[in-house]
């Protein structure tokens, strides 16, 4: 309809938060909150000029180069090699020029190469230094147990690729949950809200309670275990605890501004 679409993609922290909009409206929306509902000083956002995007890429070839190259070669926030600035510039590289090799993945990145696919120890040891190497795997590779759990125990987020099977097995989501909890949406809804799988997953990374059901937000323990691994958890505890002495002075002691920033919220 030759209506404009606007696409925010930032990092915080170590998380890649993606809001999608059209017209005027959601773009001011886009500024004011961030994509999990935390609120920001619009007054505080400035519009650089606006750069011609003349490779004519598609909004699923974009969403492509995140799910892919950008989850591979991902680094844990630093402030000095992995940050939100370093990721703006990569962004606008791959947007500019899309063959520019800009966050390059792929099978080779990972390690998966025909020799070290000739026996089990080799790919063992591709998936312990790279589990993302697992989406590349041949079937018979990524349906073994120990591959499985050796590349979700060294990151959990390869629970994403292995087979739902796995993915179904309490064995394998309690490993890959314990080493990344935000993992949990890959989990099978068969487990996804069990307590114990729940427990793991916040115990590891607290926000991942914004994944939990109602039932387990408004459980005390669950809810603690939440804000002591990462105080911002707060916003998503249910509604009967969010006064409770004891979590917000938990969630305070994790982080006091996390705490400041609720304070706002409730």
């Amino acid at each position: 309809d030759n209506g404009w679409q606007y696409i925010i993609c930032e990092r915080k922290s170590d998380m890649l938060e993606l809001i999608i909009g059209s017209e005027n409206m959601p773009l001011l929306f886009m500024k004011a909150l961030r994509a999990t509902g935390a609120g920001r000083d619009p007054s505080r956002s400035a519009d650089e000029p606006r750069t011609p995007v003349t490779s004519r890429i598609t909004v699923r070839q974009f969403l492509g180069w995140i799910d892919g190259p950008v989850e591979e070669t991902w680094q844990p926030y630093d402030m000095l090699q992995a940050n939100c600035q370093h990721f703006s510039a990569l962004c606008q590289r791959f947007l500019l020029d899309p063959g520019s090799g800009a966050g390059a993945g792929g099978a080779a990145s990972m390690g998966v190469s025909p020799a070290s696919l000739r026996s089990k120890a080799s790919v063992l040891d591709v998936v312990r230094r790279g589990p993302m190497a697992l989406k590349y795997l041949p079937e018979a590779f990524r349906c073994d147990a120990e591959v499985v759990l050796a590349a979700v125990a060294a990151n959990g987020i390869a629970l994403k690729y292995a087979p739902e099977e796995f993915r179904a097995t309490a064995e394998v989501v309690l490993v890959a949950l314990r080493s990344y909890g935000y993992s949990l949406p890959f989990v099978h809804p068969e487990l996804r809200q069990r307590r114990e799988v729940v427990l793991a997953a916040v115990r590891q990374n607290g926000a991942v309670l914004c994944y939990c059901s109602e039932e387990h937000r408004s459980d005390r323990e669950v809810a603690l275990a939440a804000v002591a691994s990462n105080g911002y958890a707060v916003r998503y505890v249910g509604k009967a605890l969010r006064q409770d002495p004891e979590i917000l002075l938990a969630s305070g002691l994790q982080s006091p501004l996390a705490l400041l920033r609720a304070s706002f919220l409730f």
